[in-house]
């Protein structure tokens, strides 16, 4: 036989399973115009939330800028009142050491005076009625009294360096309290621009979460679309009660690959897909293997035919599906294809049907 032969030999057998086992092509109107109605709605209001994230996003990038550079301010307060603090010890020590200089002082002038001016036992005093001639007297008196003014000075020079370096304590005091005010209201607005931020990547986040949900929406939408092809009315999932596994294995169609040994929305194999829906719809455990899945449940003819049953290809199978309805199944193909929605009689060594539920 040859090739040409052998592919026209094909396409008859193909031809005469789909007239055997006809396939209802016949969308229905109301499933398709809610679902587009869906996908244009979700659409829409992802492109108003596509500009609402870029604007809280923006607003993010600003807030974050001003927390920057108030940060640095911070920061720079704080060396700021680190350098005074050390300069204010530093004036600290000096006012001591001018307090014991003007105590000192203070001494040695009270000391000398008390001297000069107490009667008796003075030298001073005797010194200056000593004199000889009023030249000499005139001296000895200028002398003392340069002595006095000298400790006086001498203490009124302490004082004054006292009193300035206080003052310079003072301020020095004063510009740390400003700093650390300054600090602190920085931090306040640093605290306040951290809550607004937060805020709004919360924001972001509701708004991601509801693209998210538009998003699988028009995925449902327009699956179902595609399975009204078939004349499957396929309703998408809104978040209300759990699918059926029918409906569970629906969902995968065009969109879940075939994966060698795969059990997960990430990818099936054929019986991994059974398992998969079967657990997560219904909690019935079926066997891992399309082999050992022909062993349970009730065996049933194609005249008995309901939505969820299990169909199987050769015997031990190798092939397992889901039946629809309409001589329809869900099943994942093979390497290479997603989940599909085929005719139960497309491969020629089907082997049955049964009942598990």
């Amino acid at each position: 036989m040859t090739k040409k032969s052998f592919n026209l030999m094909i396409c008859k057998l193909l031809f005469l399973i789909f007239i055997a086992y006809p396939v209802t092509i016949k969308a229905n109107p109301e499933i398709v115009k809610q679902a587009e109605e869906d996908i244009n709605k979700a659409n829409s209001e992802n492109e108003a939330i596509d500009k609402d994230i870029l604007e809280a996003t923006n607003i993010i990038m600003k807030t974050d800028n001003t927390i920057s550079n108030l940060t640095v301010e911070v920061n720079e307060n704080m060396n700021k009142i680190s350098e005074l603090n050390e300069e204010v010890a530093y004036k600290q020590i000096l006012v001591e050491r001018a307090h014991s200089e003007t105590q000192r002082a203070k001494e040695a002038y009270e000391s000398r005076a008390e001297e000069i001016y107490k009667a008796g036992n003075n030298s001073y005093l005797e010194g200056l009625l000593k004199f000889r001639g009023i030249d000499d007297f005139i001296q000895r008196f200028s002398y003392i009294t340069k002595a006095i003014n000298t400790d006086k000075r001498l203490v009124e020079d302490c004082e004054n360096t006292e009193s300035d370096y206080n003052e310079k304590l003072d301020e020095l005091e004063e510009t740390i309290e400003e700093q650390e005010n300054l600090k602190c209201a920085n931090e306040l607005k640093i605290a306040e621009l951290n809550t607004y931020k937060e805020q709004q990547e919360k924001n972001i986040q509701i708004l991601q979460d509801k693209k998210t949900s538009n998003t699988n929406l028009i995925k449902e939408s327009q699956l179902a679309i595609d399975l009204s092809k078939y004349n499957i009315d396929y309703k998408p999932n809104r978040g209300g009660e759990a699918p059926d596994p029918v409906s569970l294995a629906l969902s995968f169609v065009n969109r879940t690959p075939y994966v060698w040994g795969g059990t997960s929305p990430n990818g099936f194999d054929c019986s991994g897909l059974v398992v998969f829906c079967y657990q997560n719809a219904s909690g019935i455990y079926l066997p891992r293997t399309s082999e050992m899945q022909q062993m349970v449940g009730v065996p049933i003819s194609d005249a008995e035919l309901q939505r969820g049953d299990l169909v199987f290809y050769g015997y031990p199978a190798h092939h397992v599906g889901i039946y629809v309805g309409d001589g329809l199944m869900v099943n994942a193909p093979y390497s290479g294809r997603n989940v599909s929605v085929e005719p139960v009689r497309i491969y020629s060594d089907y082997s049955g049907a049964r009942r598990v539920r």
